[in-house]
């Protein structure tokens, strides 16, 4: 399954609510991931603020944005009890996340 942001909201401070792929609401905290020149404008929270979603991720008039399997990754589930999908998607980004950092 290709993983794709299709909806996000602003939740606060670096927090984004995003919906992947239509149904599979997660919370994402940016707040320590915004490293690097790219990620430098968007410490300014109104910059931060104006996301979009383009190419299937949230992305930033700047040229930043963030894979949405990394999205994932470091997201929460919305959800007390997540679904056998949303493991079994949990369970491949995170190998997918465990292999690049071994390789």
């Amino acid at each position: 399954m290709i993983l794709e942001v299709t909806d996000a909201h602003y939740a606060g401070d670096y927090r984004i609510k995003l919906v992947f792929n239509q149904t599979i609401e997660r919370l994402v905290d940016l707040s320590s991931e915004l490293e690097g020149e790219i990620f430098e404008p968007l410490h300014n929270l109104e910059f931060f603020q104006s996301f979009f979603i383009d190419c299937g991720t949230i992305s930033w008039s700047n040229g930043a944005d963030i894979a949405p399997e990394y999205l994932y990754f470091i997201s929460k589930s919305n959800s007390t009890a997540p679904t056998d999908h949303e493991k079994e998607i949990e369970e491949s980004v995170r190998s997918l996340y465990t292999l690049e950092r071994a390789g």
